[in-house]
C-alpha cells in the first residue's frame, strides 16, 4: 500500500480530483435501495444468514466491522455504514487502478485520466453508492492485478503469491471473479517459461486452497452440515442448482447483454423520462455528453491511438478477462451487476496504447456529466417508489394479508427495521408464475 502514496507526490490536480471522486462516492449514496441491499443490511445488523455461497464473505466482513464499531461505543446505522464502506472501497479501487496503469506505461497524465474514466463509469459509480456485493471483490482483483504486473517488472515470487492470494480472496467475495483468477493463471503461462513458469504457477495456485477451505468451514461450523463432495459442490453452486443463476440462452440474453454493457458506462433507465418531465435542465447533460463524445471520436479518427513499445501479451490477458466476464454476464440474462469490473478492465487494456490527453478529457467529461446528473444526483435526492412507506403501511395493518409484486423487498425492509419477517405479505400470483411457471 505504500506505493499508493506516490499518487499524492506528483502535483495538485491529481490530488484534487481523487479527493473529488471520494466526496462524490460518499456524499451521494443511493436513496432507493434494492431488495438485495436491504437484505444484506438486515443480515449485517442482526447477524443472521452471514454466509451466502455466491458471495461468501461479504455480509460476514460487514458484520465484523459493524460489530466492532458497536463494541467500541459507536452507534451507527448498518445501512449507512455499508454505504460508506462501499464508497470508500470503490475509491481505493480508483487509486489502485491508477498505480496499475502507471506500471503498464509510466504515463502519469494518461493513467490519471483513464482512472477517472473508470471512476465515472456508471457501473462502478452506481455500486460505490449502494450496499451491494460488487465493490469489495473488485478491490481484491485490482490488488491482484497490481502484484501480477509488478511480478514482470521485478521478478519475485512474493509478488506471485500476493497476486494469487488476492485473486483467491476476490472469489470468496464474489464467485464471478473466478474468471479474473483463471486469466492470471493463463497470463503467467503466456509470459513465462521453464522453471520460472512451473514455480510461479505452483506459488500462484497455492493460496486458492483458502477458497474450498472457507466453504468447508462455513458448511460445517455455520450450517452444521456433513461435508462431502456432493454437499460441498451443491453449496458452492447453490445459485446454479436453485435456478437463480443462468437460464437457457435466448435472444433476450444478448439484447440485455448489449443494453447493460451500455449501462455499465452510461446510465440508461426508464426513470430518466420522469426527470425530463420534471425539468428541462436534465436535457443539458445529454447535450454535453453528445458534443463531448462526437468531439472525442473526431480526434480519435484524426489522431489514432498508438501502441506503446511494451509487451502487449498482458493486453490480451486483460482483454480475455473482459470478454469472459462479459459473456458470463450475458449467460446470466445480461446481468448488469456482473459487469461492474468491465470499466476497470477496459482502461487497463487501453493503457497499452497512447491516447492524446484531450480525447481522454472529453470522455471523462461525457461520462461525468451524463452519469452524475442523470443517475447519481437524482438517485440520491429522489425516490422513484414508496417502498418504505408501503412496508410501514402493511405493518400498521398486521392482521390483513397483502399480495405484493415486490414482496421480497417489503419483507427485507421490515426485517431490517424490526428484526422479524412479517407473515402478512405474500408473493403475487403473477410473480410466482414468472419465477416458477404454470405448475
Amino acid at each position: 500500500m505504500q506505493n499508493l502514496r506516490q499518487i499524492f507526490t506528483t502535483n495538485i490536480w491529481p490530488k484534487v480530483f481523487f479527493v473529488l471522486v471520494l466526496l462524490l462516492y460518499l456524499l451521494f449514496p443511493n436513496a432507493s435501495h434494492s431488495v438485495d441491499s436491504w437484505g444484506y443490511a438486515g443480515q449485517i445488523k442482526f447477524g443472521v444468514e452471514l454466509f451466502l455461497p455466491h458471495h461468501l464473505l461479504y455480509s460476514y466482513s460487514g458484520y465484523l466491522l459493524f460489530s466492532l464499531l458497536q463494541n467500541i461505543g459507536l452507534q451507527v446505522d448498518a445501512m449507512q455504514f455499508m454505504l460508506f464502506m462501499n464508497g470508500f472501497i470503490a475509491w481505493l479501487c480508483v487509486l489502485i487502478l491508477y498505480r496499475i496503469l502507471l506500471l503498464i506505461n509510466g504515463n502519469k497524465k494518461q493513467a490519471f485520466l483513464l482512472s477517472l474514466i473508470a471512476a465515472f463509469s456508471f457501473g462502478q459509480w452506481r455500486f460505490a453508492t449502494e450496499n451491494e456485493t460488487y465493490t469489495l471483490p473488485l478491490f481484491f482483483s485490482l490488488l491482484a492485478t497490481f502484484y501480477y504486473l509488478k511480478h514482470f517488472s521485478q521478478i519475485s515470487y512474493i509478488q506471485v503469491l500476493l497476486c494469487g492470494f488476492f485473486a483467491s480472496l476476490s472469489c470468496l467475495f464474489h464467485q464471478a471473479h473466478i474468471f479474473w483468477f483463471i486469466g492470471f493463471l493463463l497470463g503467467l503461462a503466456l509470459n513465462l517459461s521453464g522453471k520460472n513458469l512451473v514455480n510461479s504457477l505452483i506459488i500462484y495456485c497455492l493460496p486458492f486452497l483458502i477458497v474450498p477451505l472457507a466453504y468447508i468451514l462455513v458448511l460445517r461450523n455455520y450450517y452444521h452440515q456433513d461435508v462431502n463432495i456432493n454437499t460441498l459442490w451443491h453449496f458452492i453452486l447453490q445459485d446454479v442448482y436453485s435456478g437463480a443463476a443462468g437460464k437457457p440462452i435466448g435472444s433476450q440474453h444478448f439484447i440485455l447483454g448489449l443494453v447493460n454493457l451500455f449501462r455499465t458506462f452510461f446510465q440508461l433507465h426508464g426513470n430518466m423520462i420522469l426527470l425530463f418531465k420534471k425539468n428541462v435542465f436534465y436535457f443539458l447533460p445529454i447535450i454535453v455528453t453528445v458534443v463531448s463524445g462526437i468531439w472525442a471520436f473526431y480526434f480519435m479518427l484524426k489522431i489514432k491511438p498508438k501502441p506503446y513499445i511494451v509487451s502487449r501479451k498482458n493486453a490480451l490477458v486483460f482483454g480475455g478477462i473482459f470478454l469472459a466476464q462479459y459473456f458470463f454476464a450475458v449467460y446470466n440474462v445480461g446481468n448488469a451487476e456482473f459487469m461492474v469490473m468491465l470499466p476497470s478492465l477496459l482502461v487497463i487494456v487501453a493503457a497499452y496504447f497512447y491516447f492524446k490527453p484531450k480525447i481522454l478529457v472529453l470522455l471523462v467529461l461525457a461520462l461525468f456529466s451524463w452519469n452524475f446528473f442523470l443517475g447519481i444526483f437524482p438517485n440520491h435526492f429522489f425516490k422513484y417508489a414508496a417502498d418504505e412507506e408501503v412496508a410501514a403501511f402493511t405493518q400498521a395493518q398486521k392482521n390483513i394479508p397483502f399480495m405484493a409484486e415486490e414482496s421480497a423487498l417489503l419483507n427485507n425492509i421490515i426485517f431490517y427495521n424490526t428484526g422479524r419477517t412479517p407473515g402478512n405479505i405474500w408473493q403475487s400470483p403473477a410473480k410466482y408464475v414468472e419465477k416458477y411457471g404454470n405448475t
